[in-house]
This record gives C-alpha cells, sequence and structure tokens, in this order.
C-alpha cells in the first residue's frame, strides 16, 4: 500500500511537468518571433557591407542573439548578432550587415533565440552578389594635388570634367572633355587651365 501510494504521487509529479510550460522544451514563457525581413535582393560583390533590417516581437522581453546559418551558398559564412541590447524590449526592430566578394547566390536561414533557450520559428531570405562592372578608369591631373568637382555627359556621348589643381598656383581649375571611353580631346585646340576668380564647382553641358 504504501510502495503503491508513492507510485502514484511519483506519476502524478511527472504528469504535472509535463503540463508545464517550457519545461523540456526550450524554457518558460513563448518564443520569440521574426515580423520582417529587410534586405536588398541584389547586392555588389566588393566587400562593401550591406545593411538589412529585422523587425520582432518578443514577449520575454529577453532577446539574446539572431543566428543567421547558411542553407545555400557559393562561398559565405554564418554568422550571428548579439542583441543583449534589445533586453525589455518586447517589440522593435534591429540592424544588420552582410558583405561579400564572391559572386553567389546566397540563402540564410535566420533565428532568434533568447536567453531561456526559446527558439523563433525560422525565416529563410535569399540575396544575389553580383560581380560590379567598370567600363574605363582614367586619370587626369599633374605631379601635385587635383581634384575634381564635377563631370556631366556632353550630347556626343562624351564627358565634361571640372576640376581643381595647385599644379600651376592656387586657384586654378581644370577643364577636360573626353570621348565616351574617358579619353581627352582636344576640341579647343589645346588643353589649358582656367582660372578664375570664385569657386565653380560644377559644369553644364555645353551647347
Amino acid at each position: 500500500m504504501f510502495k503503491a501510494k508513492w507510485l502514484l504521487t511519483g506519476f502524478l509529479m511527472l504528469l504535472v511537468l509535463a503540463l508545464t510550460p517550457g519545461i523540456g522544451s526550450g524554457g518558460a514563457g513563448s518564443p520569440p518571433e521574426i515580423t520582417y525581413v529587410d534586405f536588398p535582393k541584389e547586392i555588389d560583390a566588393d566587400g562593401t557591407p550591406v545593411q538589412g533590417t529585422i523587425g520582432f516581437r518578443d514577449s520575454n522581453g529577453d532577446l539574446l542573439k539572431a543566428i543567421f546559418a547558411v542553407a545555400a551558398a557559393a562561398d559565405f559564412q554564418p554568422f550571428q548578432v548579439n542583441l543583449s541590447g534589445l533586453q525589455d524590449q518586447t517589440e522593435g526592430e534591429f540592424s544588420f550587415e552582410i558583405s561579400t566578394m564572391t559572386p553567389q547566390k546566397v540563402t540564410l536561414n535566420l533565428t532568434l533565440l533568447d536567453q531561456e533557450g526559446n527558439a523563433s520559428p525560422s525565416v529563410f531570405f535569399t540575396f544575389e552578389a553580383i560581380q560590379a562592372c567598370q567600363s574605363w578608369s582614367r586619370t587626369f591631373g599633374g605631379s601635385e594635388n587635383d581634384w575634381g568637382y564635377s563631370v556631366q555627359q556632353t550630347s556626343d556621348g562624351g564627358y565634361i570634367l571640372l576640376g581643381g589643381s595647385y599644379g600651376a598656383g592656387d586657384g586654378d581649375f581644370w577643364l577636360i572633355k573626353t570621348d565616351s571611353q574617358g579619353n581627352k580631346q582636344n576640341v579647343w585646340g589645346q588643353t589649358f587651365i582656367l582660372r578664375v576668380s570664385s569657386s565653380h564647382e560644377r559644369v553644364w553641358r555645353s551647347r
């Protein structure tokens, strides 16, 4: 009888534990929720960090971290974002940054984790890193400090550029005309330095 009573008591205790929320599966309270993911569909594969934003709800106000697992990619590493600075916030958003030098399509699996061990339902998002295309590059100027102020495309498909220079004295400006490939053109019969008394920082298309 004594043994049967203890067996019944033990069974009731196990039943209570099994019905208690959070016991045996994460922690107490409700898991956090991802409300949205805002990130560009395409980014440049040049290593420049690109910022994204994630919205969340968390009734416990105890977010710990965001886990970005890689679901598919050619060359991309998983990472995490520390969210301990969002303590006591039950709703809001936070930002993250992604960069890559490899042209590829990346699919990430995002999960939020709170301090009790509760995990949000996963959200997948995809972006493509595109190789930046540079048509041509040209450098103009002398041995001293030179800089550009303005570039405008001309009616013939070329460009007119205005820049400053210390090569021939203070207050000098370079005025350069190029073709569509950036090759300098001597359309005025010579290349010259335009000296002006005030700063003119914009070139308008010549008619």
